[in-house]
């Protein structure tokens, strides 16, 4: 399929308009028009790259972006201890900026920043529900595991990370419960 060319003008107003107010834009898009490899011809700097990147987000990262938040709202339906908890620390939090509380709320990324029992139920949701439910690794050279088993030169390791997320061993005799404060 051929690439449509974005002209300098429409790159310019789309960093442009991420820098608005002098502040520097951390979005991907952003970082990938403004830090090309080398002279900006390479595979990072070119539109047909931009384009793939940003058509796999948003076709691959749909479902599992979706999936998520399904997990951590019935995650909190089945634990209302947790569910009162995080509704304390989101009202606490939206107290502090002295705002009338309407249908919907947003956060700064320094509010979010202090939000650790959101933190940790968001962690315990990713590791009880993860994405990705397994993880391929290749070794380049000959190495070793922490467990002490060899892996040969250009071998695959598999990571179930489902299954590691519900290791007794890991995360202790109550592994199978959603507990947010795990990490505190």
């Amino acid at each position: 399929m051929p690439c449509p060319k974005p002209s300098g003008r429409r790159r310019t107003t789309t960093t442009a308009a991420a820098n608005k107010g002098g502040e520097t834009s951390t979005d991907l898009l952003t970082c990938y028009i403004n830090n090309p490899i080398g002279d900006g011809t390479g595979v990072f700097g070119t539109d047909k790259f931009l384009r793939d990147t940003m058509l796999a987000m948003m076709i691959a990262g749909r479902d599992s972006l979706a999936v998520t938040p399904s997990w951590f709202f019935w995650l909190l339906s089945k634990n209302p201890n947790a569910k009162a908890k995080l509704e304390e620390e989101v009202l606490n939090v939206h107290k502090a900026k002295n705002e009338v509380l309407i249908s919907y709320v947003t956060f700064t990324p320094e509010e979010l920043s202090s939000m650790v029992y959101l933190h940790g139920a968001v962690c315990e949701t990713l590791r009880l529900y993860p994405v990705v439910l397994h993880e391929e690794k290749g070794a380049l050279e000959e190495d070793e595991l922490p467990s002490g088993e060899k892996v040969a030169a250009v071998s695959k390791v598999l990571l179930s990370v489902y299954a590691m997320g519900r290791m007794e061993s890991i995360w202790g005799k109550d592994c199978m419960e959603f507990r947010p404060e795990r990490d505190d």
